[in-house]
């Protein structure tokens, strides 16, 4: 159900001595919180405490749909993953499909631009769950694959006698930069299960 599939753009400002600063191209494009061009490849790290793992994703398809891009990944380097379609734009990160499996409405994780303490929710009839966000801020993340500027989103869901506590850390070009989920036994006095996902490389696509 929770599935993740995430660096900041730099802009280089030079100035001398009694000359302005170039100009800034009005016609640039959003910096979306997500992989958009085809070929970029993600390598990520994942530890529940019993047996890490590592794992890949390669964006295989990109759409324009009027202002937003429907961008497709797939598991990569011989991991084998569902294929998720998302819709990306200025205004967040959407997921619109797990393996022809339609999320009607959209599960929609992040909106933009990013306010500290908004809140919204996503559902999913058929399956009987709502999931809770709260936008955090921005915050700095330290991962393998580097240091990134991010918005961090926190969700809570219950399902299946259990409550997921989430919390990712987006940043614009490269997606899902960390990942950290709890999930609580709320029938057994089992542990908690956590698991941490965090960015270990990324490679670009559209080279």
């Amino acid at each position: 159900m929770f599935n993740r599939v995430v660096g900041p753009i730099t802009c280089c400002l030079l100035f001398s001595w009694g000359v302005l600063a170039a100009p800034r191209k009005v016609d640039s494009p959003p910096a979306h919180y997500h992989p958009s061009t085809v070929g970029d490849k993600l390598v990520y790290k994942e530890d529940d405490g019993r047996r890490p793992m590592e794992w890949a994703l390669e964006v295989t398809d990109v759409q324009q749909k009027g202002a937003a891009l429907i961008v497709t990944l797939q598991g990569a380097d011989g991991h084998k993953t569902p294929a998720f379609r998302y819709e990306v734009s200025d205004k967040g990160v959407c997921k619109l499909e797990e393996d022809d499996d339609v999320h009607e409405p959209p599960e929609c994780f992040l909106r933009l631009p990013s306010k500290k303490g908004e809140t919204w929710e996503s559902t999913d009839d058929r399956e009987g769950y709502r999931i809770k966000y709260t936008s955090a801020g921005e915050e700095e993340v330290e991962v393998p694959a580097g240091t990134f500027r991010c918005v961090r989103v926190d969700s809570e869901c219950v399902y299946d006698g259990w409550t997921w506590i989430r919390s990712q850390w987006r940043a614009p070009r490269y997606g899902l930069v960390k990942e950290k989920e709890v999930a609580k036994d709320n029938e057994h006095a089992r542990a908690d299960f956590i698991r941490t996902t965090v960015l270990k490389s990324f490679t670009p696509g559209g080279r």
